[in-house]
């Protein structure tokens, strides 16, 4: 089998089909540009809008662009289907361009009449690739109504990193294990979120207060996502500078998570009531930054040696 991670081979992956035909991976260049423009020809106009956040198809120059991005330090795959006359036809693109804080930003595209698998199975390979590259997360933002592709995400262990707006949601998933961790160069102190539905109403307000944000579901997503549950490390938290457990502290689901997180000594808020009531309103949320930056000291926004830009709309995905 090849190394999926040497630049040089251009098929990465490939199996022999039922019917005869074969399915191949393998890395994209200029010369796919038709038949990658042909597969986004074949998507609904809702499909183009949740990869492309627009209702048409790029131009050829913009898709250019992507198949190549391998040339600056991303990577671009194309699955292909292989007849016994030797025609083939690409039923599927992944890739991934490489971030300035060291995170790849994932898209992927898979053909209507191929979804059910190929979507994961491409991501799991666009993942070896990445982490064979050095690149240990991707992220993607995802328009809240894209189902499969959140399931996608979701199955592989995934945390948020920012919520842009109510109809997208920007992912993260590790491309080694089963849970992301911080990417490698970002600014400001890392604050874990626990929150259900991996979402949190302080989440713009920290950021503000220059903290680098993650929001994992924590118990109540998929028990295989959460490792501390498993009794394994858990990248997000050993990276961390402070905890907020936005989930009801005393569920004895919650219990083996809230001692991991106070047995590394760090700053953690609790905001969630202990009888299971209301959440608090939304004017505590300063309070708990507050809280969270007095424990922290001065150097809570500063960002210490950490360096990232700002971050902008990543393709959406379809599965």
């Amino acid at each position: 089998m090849n190394d999926p991670t040497d630049a040089a081979t251009p098929t990465i992956r490939a199996v022999d089909l039922a019917d005869g035909r074969s399915l191949a991976v393998r890395r994209a260049g200029k010369d796919d540009l038709a038949a990658v423009q042909a597969l986004y020809g074949r998507l609904s106009v809702e499909d183009l809008r949740r990869r492309f956040f627009v209702g048409h198809r790029p131009n050829d120059r913009i898709t250019a662009r992507w198949l190549t991005v391998g040339e600056r330090g991303g990577a671009s795959l194309v699955a292909e289907v292989v007849e016994a006359d030797g025609s083939s036809t690409i039923v599927a693109e992944a890739g991934y361009a490489l971030l300035d804080d060291g995170d790849g930003e994932l898209a992927i595209t898979v053909d209507p009449a191929w979804r059910g698998w190929l979507g994961g199975w491409l991501l799991d390979i666009l993942a070896e690739v990445a982490a064979g590259n050095g690149v240990e997360n991707l992220q993607a933002d995802v328009l809240v109504e894209n189902r499969a592709m959140l399931a996608v995400l979701r199955y592989r262990g995934h945390a948020a990193v920012d919520h842009p707006d109510w109809n997208t949601v920007r992912l993260v998933v590790s491309t080694t294990g089963r849970t992301p961790g911080w990417a490698p160069r970002t600014s400001g102190q890392h604050l874990l979120v626990t929150s259900p539905g991996a979402r949190w109403r302080g989440e713009s307000a920290a950021q503000e207060a220059g903290f680098e944000v993650r929001t994992c579901p924590g118990p109540g997503g998929l028990v295989r996502a959460c490792p501390v549950l498993c009794g394994r490390s858990c990248p997000l938290l050993d990276g961390a500078d402070a905890v907020v457990f936005d989930l009801v502290a005393e569920r004895p689901e919650s219990e083996p998570l809230v001692r991991a997180i106070r047995n590394r000594q760090i700053p953690v808020a609790i905001t969630r009531p202990s009888d299971g009531g209301e959440v608090p309103p939304c004017e505590t949320v300063a309070a708990v930054i507050d809280q969270i930056v007095e424990q922290l000291g001065s150097t809570a926004a500063t960002g210490g040696n950490r360096t990232h830009d700002g971050r902008r709309p990543s393709p959406t995905i379809d599965s």
